[in-house]
């Protein structure tokens, strides 16, 4: 029973490239040193909006890449902005250890983390909102930690089908479109 687009999410819209890139800081590109003008225009007008609407509970978070360093100049600019409205950035980057990252196997390109680094920085941001932010465990009615449940059991199967391409060295691009899953649910028939 293949997924059609207008399904609900089981993956909540996970992707992930099944490739692991050899770490190389000599190919680094490096990025234009601050971020567009038209880039802190549209973060200045959602923080406006945010202000005027009474949202004030907003965490912004920076996520790891192997290039960080050449980040700085535009992610230190992106601190001043939010500084100016009361906020600040929860730099990732700067938790490569925390989170317990290898440069040398969980990205698959020098800005995106694979199913490896995705797994090590979902429990590592998890745990930071479960200590940092929710007040107390959220409770779900039965339907929806039923629905919950079979998003679990969904990843499973994404996690080992991702894991299985990864380790063969196939590139693939798992994800939630319809013939991704049929891809995912014809490995799962031949396993």
């Amino acid at each position: 029973n293949t997924s059609k687009a207008a399904d609900p999410a089981l993956l909540k819209g996970i992707t992930t490239c099944t490739l692991v890139a050899p770490y190389d800081p000599a190919t680094i590109q490096m990025p234009g040193q601050a971020a567009p003008e038209i880039a802190e225009a549209y973060l200045v007008d959602f923080l406006e909006y945010c202000e005027k609407e009474g949202i004030s509970n907003l965490i912004f978070v920076r996520f790891p890449h192997r290039n960080a360093v050449t980040h700085s100049a535009a992610v230190s600019q992106v601190e001043e902005v939010l500084a100016r409205y009361g906020h600040s950035l929860l730099n990732l980057e700067e938790r490569i250890d925390d989170i317990g990252l290898d440069f040398d196997r969980d990205f698959f390109n020098d800005e995106h983390l694979n199913i490896y680094g995705m797994e090590k920085m979902t429990a590592y941001f998890g745990n930071f909102l479960a200590s940092n932010v929710l007040d107390a465990p959220i409770q779900q009615s039965s339907a929806n930690a039923k629905h919950w449940d079979e998003c679990v059991n969904a990843f499973e199967v994404f996690r080992a089908y991702a894991y299985d391409r990864t380790e063969e060295g196939i590139e693939a691009w798992p994800g939630e479109e319809p013939y991704e899953i049929a891809q995912i649910e014809n490995w799962l028939n031949q396993s």
